[in-house]
C-alpha cells in the first residue's frame, strides 16, 4: 500500500492513482488505532484541512481518549517535551522504546538535534561509570541510550532507519572504558532483540541519537506513544513555498501512534499546517497516461476495421509500434532476427 499524500517520490504513484481508468483499490481503515479511537477522526480531518484550534486543543484538555494537547513556546519547549517522556516513564511505565518524538525539522529549539540533547541529558544522564563515547564536538553516545541505523548494512543485517538501545561499549577512546584495550571501539546495540556489534568507529559512526527524530524518518514505523511539538515560529520562518509543513506531514505523524499521541507547542501552528494542501512535485505523467488511454480508445476497432485502418501501413515498414498494429498482426514476430540462426551460427 503507497499513502500518495506524503512524498514527492510517490507522486509517480498519485498519478497512477489519478486516473480512473486504471485499476485500484483504496484503504481507508487504520488499524494501528481501535475503532473508537479519537486519533482516528483527528487524522480524517487533518486529511481534509476541516480543523479549528479547538479540535487540536479542546476545552476541557481531556475531551478526546488517547490523545491530548500541551501548551508549549520555544523558550520551554524542550523541558515539556522531558516532562511529558518522564511522565510515561513514571507513571504508565513506558520503556524508551514505546515512546517516540516526532518533529518536521533537524534545527531550531523543537529540532531533533535540540531534543535530542536535552533527552539524552534528561533520560540518560553521564556517570562516573557508564561508559560513552564522543562522536564528535556535539555528541556522544552512551550505554542505555536510544539510537538509529543511518545507513543500510545488509551483512550484519541492520538497515536505515533501525531504532535501539546501545548495551555495551569497550574500547580505549571509550570514556569509563579501558584505556589498555587493545582496540579503539567496541559496541553493541540491541535491535529489538537482535544483537548487532559495531567494531569500529567506521561502523559506529552510521548511528544517531533517536529520542527524537523528523517525521519524514518515521515513515512506515509506529509507536505505542507519540510526541508531535510544533511552533507557530515554524511558520513565520518559512514562506509557504518553501516550508515542509503541509497537511500530508502531520497526517504522517498523527497516524504513527498505537495507543497515545501528545500534540504540543501552539494549536495556530497545527492548524495552519493541517489547512496547508500538499504541494507536489509538478510532472506530465498524467497527462501522458490520458494521451496513451485516449489513443488506445481510438485503436480499439474489430479485425477487419483495423486491417482497412492499417492497411496504408502495413505497405511500408511501420515507424512507430501502436496497439493497433499489434491487435492486427501486422508485426513479424521475428522482426529483427534476420541472419541470426540457432546456436549463434
Amino acid at each position: 500500500m503507497i499513502n500518495c499524500h506524503q512524498w514527492d517520490r510517490a507522486k509517480f504513484f498519485y498519478d497512477l492513482l489519478n486516473d480512473d481508468h486504471l485499476p485500484q483499490m483504496r484503504l481507508t481503515h487504520i488499524y494501528r488505532q481501535a475503532s473508537d479511537s479519537s486519533i482516528i477522526p483527528l487524522a480524517q480531518r487533518i486529511n481534509t484541512g476541516e480543523v479549528d484550534e479547538d479540535f487540536f486543543a479542546p476545552t476541557p484538555a481531556n475531551k478526546y481518549a488517547r490523545r491530548q494537547f500541551v501548551p508549549a513556546q520555544a523558550t520551554n519547549v524542550t523541558t515539556m517535551v522531558g516532562k511529558i517522556l518522564q511522565l510515561y516513564q513514571n507513571q504508565h511505565q513506558q520503556q524508551l522504546m514505546d515512546m517516540q518524538v516526532l518533529t518536521p525539522f533537524h534545527a531550531g529549539p523543537s529540532g531533533t538535534i535540540a531534543l535530542n540533547q536535552s533527552l539524552q541529558a534528561l533520560l540518560n544522564p553521564p556517570t562516573a561509570t557508564k561508559p560513552e563515547w564522543a562522536v564528535n564536538e556535539q555528541q556522544v553516545l552512551r550505554v542505555g541510550d536510544k539510537v538509529m541505523q543511518t545507513v543500510n548494512d545488509a551483512d550484519r543485517n541492520v538497515f536505515n532507519g533501525d531504532v535501539g538501545i546501545i548495551k555495551t561499549l569497550e574500547g580505549n577512546s571509550v570514556t569509563n572504558g579501558d584505556s589498555k584495550a587493545k582496540f579503539s571501539l567496541k559496541m553493541t546495540v540491541d535491535f529489538d532483540g537482535q544483537e548487532v556489534e559495531y567494531e569500529r568507529p567506521s561502523q559506529a559512526l552510521a548511528l544517531q541519537l533517536a529520542y527524537c527524530m523528523t517525521i519524514h524518518k518515521s515513515q512506515g514505523s509506529q509507536s505505542p506513544v507519540v510526541v508531535i511539538p510544533l511552533l507557530a515560529e515554524q511558520f513565520r520562518k518559512l514562506g509557504q513555498r518553501d516550508t515542509i509543513l503541509h497537511r500530508n506531514l502531520l497526517y504522517t505523524a498523527v497516524t504513527r501512534t498505537s495507543r497515545a499521541l501528545v500534540m504540543l507547542g501552539s494549536p495556530a501552528a497545527f492548524v495552519a499546517c493541517a489547512q496547508s494542501p500538499t504541494v507536489y512535485r509538478a510532472t506530465s505523467l498524467g497527462e501522458r497516461l490520458l494521451a496513451v488511454w485516449d489513443e488506445t480508445n481510438e485503436n480499439q476497432a474489430t479485425p477487419g476495421q483495423a486491417k482497412n485502418k492499417l492497411s496504408s501501413e502495413t505497405l511500408s515498414e511501420p515507424s512507430r509500434l501502436t496497439p493497433a498494429l499489434v491487435e492486427a498482426q501486422a508485426i513479424d514476430p521475428l522482426i529483427g532476427m534476420d541472419g541470426i540462426k540457432p546456436g549463434g551460427e
